[in-house]
């Protein structure tokens, strides 16, 4: 059985329900496949889909990618208020006028007490898989980075402090493997990323954050401070809270020069 639930190429007129075409409250299942499941492929050009209250769902037991990949042709997607159960998630965005802010991109069968069972990234990264488990800082957590990216590192440590209620240690040189967020400057991203893209992977046992540049480590670090508990931007020691953030793996960088943000009160 093919891994692909739901396919719009060219136009997608068979697909248009008035001047929409929609996917809503619907169950999409990929009962197994020797590769990786896609539940939504959405290509060529089309125009205002809508997938809305809709559960991606692997039903095959394999921890299997499933999820939303988006055309740079398609006119405009709006995604809201999907689930994803059994399965790690995987969105691939190449349209930017696709609404994705707004998408919970993880739940499981029940609702979780975990805070950080759902993710949201302003703005949204290219790619986004989320996985089960947890980092969770400690006072024993160790930020090691080399001296290209000793100044992004003194940035994070000061981001954390405040809220924390304690400083992380700062290592230059320090071979650990477990508890700790280690910041890469790797000139050989730079094709793959540019100067302000980076690469982001949380594990239960450490952060790595993976840039060309440091422009590419402090948009990196943005990225993890949204995935904390939104307390972190406290600027007073917050009390009792656990600072953990899920498991992710994360690549972003920008299609255009410059990003804006504009809000119109007269139409607001």
């Amino acid at each position: 059985m093919t891994s692909l639930c739901f396919l719009f190429r060219k136009e997608a007129n068979e697909f248009r329900s008035g001047s929409r075409n929609r996917i809503e409250n619907c169950i999409i299942r990929d009962n197994g496949t020797k590769k990786p499941g896609i539940g939504i492929d959405i290509q060529g050009k089309t125009q205002d889909i809508i997938i809305r209250n809709t559960r991606l769902e692997n039903t095959a037991g394999q921890n299997q990618k499933i999820g939303i990949r988006i055309s740079e042709e398609a006119e405009r997607t709006i995604l809201q208020d999907n689930t994803f159960k059994n399965c790690p998630v995987h969105i691939e965005n190449l349209n930017s006028k696709t609404a994705l802010g707004v998408v919970p991109l993880y739940a499981a069968e029940q609702k979780s007490t975990d805070p950080q069972s759902t993710v949201h990234i302003i703005p949204h990264p290219v790619e986004l898989e989320v996985h089960d488990g947890l980092f969770r800082f400690t006072t024993r957590t160790q930020v090691l980075a080399g001296t290209e990216a000793k100044a992004e590192a003194v940035k994070l440590l000061d981001y954390l402090k405040s809220a924390m209620g304690y400083r992380l240690t700062l290592d230059e040189n320090s071979s650990r493997v477990e508890n700790v967020i280690r910041l890469q400057i790797e000139s050989s991203l730079k094709e793959q990323l540019g100067e302000e893209g980076y690469e982001l992977e949380v594990t239960t046992r450490s952060i790595v954050i993976r840039a060309a540049g440091p422009a590419g480590l402090f948009y990196g670090i943005q990225t993890l401070r949204q995935l904390l508990p939104p307390a972190i931007f406290n600027k007073q020691k917050v009390e009792p809270i656990e600072w953990a953030v899920p498991c992710v793996r994360i690549t972003d960088y920008p299609r255009f020069k410059w990003r804006g943000l504009l809000i119109d009160p007269a139409r607001h």
